[in-house]
């Protein structure tokens, strides 16, 4: 861990973020107190970390409805050829 002035930060931007990327974690103080942390962020497939699966409940048959029975139980004048 790296601890920096406010000022050291700001000089050294671009070096700074360098090592943040390789891993580092850089703290960063302001009046003798701390400010800020920088730190790596974690790259990574959020796939993998899922725990819900989504499930589909309605068969096979009821997601193949063709439009004209839709355009049936729902007449609206004007908008159906």
């Amino acid at each position: 861990m790296i601890i920096l002035t406010a000022t050291e930060f700001r000089k050294n931007l671009s070096a700074c973020l360098d090592r943040v990327s390789a891993g580092e974690t850089i703290v960063i103080r302001r009046n003798g107190r701390e400010a800020a942390r920088l730190v790596p962020c974690r790259a990574g497939d959020w796939r993998g970390r899922m725990t819900v699966r989504p499930v589909v409940l309605v068969p096979d048959e009821a997601l193949i409805e063709t439009m004209d029975d839709f355009r049936e139980e729902n007449p609206l004048p004007g908008l159906w050829p």
